[in-house]
């Protein structure tokens, strides 16, 4: 292992308040929450497929530094499990009850699972549903999945605007969320989110946004917000989002971050950040999630390797004319603690706690799953 790597396992007794790194059989495609001690992940490799519930370890979620230490549970435990035919893209829990719903490579429809079926130990499928409209522009495209925290039994998923659905499970109806005759195929959606319980926030990978009221079917000209978006995204990208209550928080493949206010239907832009990160491919899996507790820090992660920590309050650094903000922190442990040092990682996916600051779960393409609550200076 090389010197710097030796001189990171040594900095990280100081930057880390803790720091558990696991090895998985597979690596770690997709994760979501299912309440603040578990997480449901899915694991993929050309051999086998698994979605897997895993416990945190006890020591993590200590609010006490000194008791933290008299806990025996400091791995992951492994609750329940089952398999996949294909390689899932993504995974949400549904909320206040133990199912997730899914999306995989092979078409634009979802799966829903249930979470330690009839009483064993599996997670297994009980539901598929398909969008009436199948994209063909893009072998690629599995449907992003929104959830509603107000109304657990409304999903809508879909790749792309026209193939857009509305899954009630309550009823066991799908409906069509917009008049697929008014938009095309490239309308590409990246991610979708619930606002409230009527309220969709769609980002496509141009980067415009659309507000979405379900209670309507939506045609092209309903919310529209091309008048902004199109000032600020750079259309050579590939963009993605994530919100908070009331703001939308987009990343480019280019590595801009551009923060808007969403309140009363508009695109208010109220910042943008360079943040010098630079995907190697414009069709990448960047991923940018802003904090649950803290509303000025953000994540990054696909650009390479590592989990890198932004603080949007801080002003920038100019040098040579430009313009450009550094992390706060850097997450280096899935290059640093790989054992063969020739392989290109990858940071896969990652989740803030929902409510501990600053504790952050990752995975890395090597296979890595690290649980990590990092330390700034004079903290």
């Amino acid at each position: 292992m090389a010197s710097d790597d030796d001189d990171w396992f040594f900095d990280s007794v100081r930057n880390y308040r803790n720091l558990f790194m696991y090895d998985l059989q597979h690596p770690v495609t997709c994760m979501d929450w299912v309440d603040d001690k578990n997480l449901v992940v899915a694991t993929s490799s050309d051999a086998r497929n698994e979605i897997l519930e895993l416990s945190v370890p006890d020591k993590l979620l200590s609010d006490d530094s000194e008791s933290a230490g008299l806990l025996k549970d400091r791995d992951f435990r492994q609750k329940n499990g089952g398999f996949s035919t294909s390689k899932i893209c993504c995974i949400k829990h549904i909320p206040k009850s133990r199912q997730v719903c899914t999306s995989d490579e092979t078409n634009t429809g979802i799966q829903v699972w249930r979470i330690g079926s009839n009483g064993t130990d599996l997670i297994k499928p009980i539901e598929s549903l398909k969008s009436q409209h199948v994209d063909t522009s893009n072998k690629k495209c599995f449907a992003k999945i929104a959830v509603n925290e107000d109304k657990p039994a409304c999903i809508v998923f879909g790749s792309s605007l026209n193939n857009l659905c509305c899954l009630d499970l309550e009823k066991e109806t799908t409906h069509e969320v917009c008049d697929k005759t008014e938009f095309t195929e490239t309308s590409i959606i990246s991610e979708i989110k619930f606002m409230d319980q009527n309220t969709l926030i769609s980002c496509e990978n141009s980067g415009e946004i659309r507000l979405i009221d379900l209670r309507v079917k939506q045609d092209k000209t309903d919310n529209n917000r091309k008048s902004t978006s199109n000032q600020v995204c750079d259309k050579c990208s590939i963009w993605t989002m994530d919100i908070t209550v009331d703001l939308v928080y987009r990343l480019s493949s280019a590595g801009s971050v551009v923060i808007s206010d969403i309140r009363n239907g508009s695109d208010k832009i109220l910042q943008e950040m360079n943040t010098q990160q630079q995907s190697r491919t414009k069709h990448t899996d960047i991923s940018i999630k802003a904090s649950p507790q803290q509303k000025q820090k953000v994540s990054l992660s696909g650009f390479d390797g590592n989990v890198y920590i932004y603080d949007t309050q801080k002003s920038p650094v100019h040098e040579f004319g430009c313009s450009f903000t550094e992390p706060i922190f850097n997450h280096q442990g899935h290059v640093k603690n790989c054992s063969d040092q020739s392989d290109v990682i990858k940071s896969l996916a990652h989740l803030w706690h929902p409510w501990k600051p600053d504790l952050i779960m990752s995975s890395g393409s090597e296979g890595s799953l690290h649980a990590w609550e990092y330390c700034l200076p004079n903290t």
